[in-house]
């Protein structure tokens, strides 16, 4: 069954118009993004990096993941030099 912060976050994301997701590398993320996919609420997702606290490293691997969770669907775009 599910817990009870998921049926929250489901429940959100059914209700809202736009999903502003601010990632780290947790299994919570991973049902969150499964989620956004079953659900088909991927074109109002926005998903952010912090440039201040996350290392390129972290972003790239962050980036990673979601890609292979999405089959290639992030478009990496940034402000970084």
């Amino acid at each position: 069954a599910p817990e009870k912060w998921q049926e929250c976050i489901a429940e959100s994301m059914n209700a809202c118009r736009f999903i502003v997701i601010r990632p780290g590398l947790t299994s919570g993320l991973l049902w969150e993004i499964d989620q956004l996919i079953t659900r088909e609420h991927l074109s109002k997702t926005i998903i952010c990096f912090d440039e201040e606290e996350d290392s390129e490293k972290k972003v790239q691997e962050m980036i990673g993941l979601l890609n292979e969770r999405l089959g290639g669907y992030i478009a990496a775009r940034g402000t970084r030099d």
